[in-house]
């Protein structure tokens, strides 16, 4: 996945951009895309609110980061978002 060009503004389309991160698994490209909007919104304030320093939401979401489930669920849920599981298609039966 290419690295998100979009503006920092804080609008949906950075949410298609995390949800592709996620079908194509690109680790990094998903922990960019959370940086970038973390800074739109001020990376103080989501830190505060994940209950992370701003140096350990830097380092998660670095190049070398590899952030727990419980980090980026936090981090997560200080954007206003969450991950859930639902069953995926196989589309060779239509189902």
């Amino acid at each position: 996945m290419a690295p998100w060009s979009g503006s920092c503004e804080k609008t949906p389309s950075w949410l298609e951009y995390l949800k592709a991160t996620l079908e194509d698994e690109d680790d990094a490209a998903m922990r960019l895309g959370l940086l970038r909007i973390a800074q739109a919104y001020g990376i103080q304030e989501i830190a505060d609110k994940a209950g992370l320093r701003r140096e350990n939401l830097y380092r998660a979401l670095g190049p070398k980061g590899n952030p727990s489930v419980k980090t980026r669920t936090a981090i997560l849920r200080a954007l206003g978002l969450r991950l859930s599981v639902v069953r995926a298609q196989e589309a060779a039966h239509g189902c």
